[in-house]
């Protein structure tokens, strides 16, 4: 359990950052700000996940994401059976630019 507790505050952890209101950054952060902060969560919540800091993700360490729990087999493009962080990383990126898609 408490990886998993660290997994969520690392991945909410910059979210909380951007909205709070004592946030001392002006209010309009540019595109390229937000995408590069999210790229740094993306990356914290991978290595916290990489539990033997191997640079992959194995099935058992990618069960305490359920996305990448469910979905593990669409993050591994190569088919090594593991998720390394450039798949994870390339995945992440598809489903926001799917999200922005939509709105």
């Amino acid at each position: 359990m408490p990886a998993l507790l660290r997994v969520l505050c690392l991945s909410l952890f910059p979210l909380i950052s951007i909205a709070s209101p004592f946030n001392s950054e002006p209010a309009e952060v540019d595109r390229e700000q937000q995408l590069e902060r999210a790229k740094d969560a993306k990356n914290a919540v991978f290595t916290a996940l990489d539990s033997d800091g191997n640079d992959q993700l194995t099935r058992e360490e990618a069960s305490l994401e359920l996305s990448l729990s469910r979905d593990f087999d669409d993050f591994d493009h190569n088919g090594d059976g593991v998720v390394d962080r450039q798949e994870y990383l390339r995945e992440r990126h598809a489903a926001e630019s799917n999200i922005e898609e939509v709105q």
